[in-house]
C-alpha cells in the first residue's frame, strides 16, 4: 500500500525552513497540495520556504491537484480559511485514510 499525503500551507512551510521538506518524498509515496494551498504558500517569493515548494513541485514529488467545491468543501469554507478547506476537502476527495473519520 502506498503512502499519500495531502499537505497544508503550515505544515509544508514549517518543513522548508528547517530544511526539511524532502523528508516527504522519503516517508510518502504522493505528496498532494491543492491550488489554494500552493498559491499560500508560493504567491509571495520572499515569503518562508516559498521557493523551496516551488522547488518541489517543479521536481515532481509535490503534485498540486484541483478540489472538487462539492457539499465538504462548502461547509469547511464557513468555519476554515481557503487552504485549509482546500486540503480537507482534497483528502476526502482522494479517499485518504486518516481523514474519513473526520467527515
Amino acid at each position: 500500500m502506498s503512502k499519500v499525503i495531502v499537505a497544508d500551507t503550515g505544515p509544508l512551510i514549517a518543513l522548508a525552513l528547517v530544511e526539511l521538506l524532502p523528508v516527504l518524498q522519503k516517508l510518502f509515496s504522493h505528496v498532494y497540495v491543492s491550488v489554494g494551498v500552493l498559491e499560500e504558500a508560493t504567491k509571495d517569493n520572499s515569503k518562508p520556504g516559498a521557493k523551496a515548494i516551488k522547488l518541489a513541485v517543479k521536481k515532481g514529488w509535490v503534485t498540486v491537484h484541483p478540489v472538487e467545491m462539492g457539499e465538504s468543501f462548502q461547509e469547511l469554507i464557513d468555519v476554515l480559511d481557503q487552504g485549509e478547506a482546500e486540503a480537507l476537502a482534497l483528502a476526502k476527495q482522494m479517499n485518504a485514510p486518516d481523514f474519513r473519520t473526520f467527515f
